[in-house]
């Protein structure tokens, strides 16, 4: 059983091990999460290529060896040689995260399709059983959301600060938290001005 988390990679230094199509799916991910970004591989895509000339990902052309650690925070075994993953995966550092392409039942994280509308993230996982299925059911989610998703959030977060910082006792901040979230209140036009309102008359009670 694996407990999903969200971790903040900014400034954390991860290992990629091989420079083909898995490789290069983590590496894009990593990317839009600031990691620092160190691959080792004899040969990268074409893509992943444009990435090392724009200075994105530091690259270190050179085959691995079975006897190899890495000290990084994160390490991403994805080479195509099953059996080199596995020994580089027996050959981590003391607490360190491992990803391994080849045994993803196994590996201490996963990488699950991701679905990102503004500031909502949904991560939809089988724990490696099958990545394909993942991305089905998150395609369904996604074709279930609001088409204006994205302008929704931006209000309940405007919302929310309004009304945790307005004076107002527990319960009814709580009772408009609450209501705010309904489809009456995210779906009308007029709602910045109504809440501006309600919480005015609840702040007088």
């Amino acid at each position: 059983m694996n407990l999903p988390v969200m971790m903040d990679l900014e400034g954390r230094e991860v290992t990629v091990v091989g420079g083909g199509r898995v490789a290069c799916r983590q590496i894009k991910k990593l990317r839009l999460q600031k990691a620092t970004i160190h691959l080792i591989s004899p040969n990268i895509t074409a893509e992943i290529e444009d990435l090392v000339r724009a200075g994105e990902v530091s690259f270190e052309k050179r085959e691995v060896k079975p006897n190899e650690s890495f000290s990084s925070d994160l390490l991403i075994l994805a080479t195509n040689d099953q059996e080199l993953n596995e020994v580089l995966y027996h050959n981590r550092e003391a607490r360190q995260w491992v990803y391994n392409a080849s045994n993803q039942v196994k590996s201490d994280i996963h990488f699950p399709h991701t679905l990102q509308k503004g500031d909502l993230t949904i991560t939809v996982s089988t724990n490696g059983a099958s990545p394909l299925y993942a991305k089905e059911l998150s395609n369904q989610i996604e074709n279930q959301l609001p088409v204006d998703i994205e302008d929704q959030l931006l209000f309940l977060k405007w919302a929310r600060d309004q009304i945790k910082s307005a004076s107002l006792n527990p319960v009814n901040k709580k009772g408009l938290l609450t209501q705010i979230v309904q489809p009456n209140w995210l779906n009308d036009k007029e709602r910045e001005e109504k809440l501006l309102i309600k919480v005015k008359k609840s702040s007088m009670k």
